[in-house]
């Protein structure tokens, strides 16, 4: 019983290392419109709706460097360090297919309507 409640406090204070709370989600959640973060080696949200002339702005929350390259070409972030940001605006309706370049299985969309 006593290594249970040691085991127990240890996943507790190791999730509120790490920003969790006991089965809550974490502050992936947490963002305006327009914005996506990068965080876990991933685009949160993947795919982001926004109305047609406005602007995605993605936030890399990863320690790790990461890119947001259009598909077609048609944006590019370059290297973002941790806290680095880029923004896009959006001015034709449509779907936008982008990518890390450095990570290949980080993948989103942007849908512009």
């Amino acid at each position: 019983m006593i290594l249970f409640a040691i085991a127990f406090l240890f996943i507790s204070l190791l999730m509120s290392c790490m920003g969790m709370k006991h089965g809550k989600k974490t502050d992936m959640t947490n963002r305006g419109a327009g914005v996506v973060w990068i965080k876990h080696d991933k685009f949160s949200p993947g795919v982001i709706k926004i109305p047609v002339n406005s602007s995605v702005t993605w936030i890399n929350k990863d320690l790790l460097p990461h890119t947001v390259t259009s598909d077609e070409g048609l944006f590019d972030s370059k290297k973002l360090k941790h806290k680095q940001w880029f923004s896009y605006k959006f001015t034709t309706a449509g779907t936008y297919n982008y990518h890390c370049t450095i990570h290949h299985m980080m993948v989103a969309k942007v849908i512009v309507e």
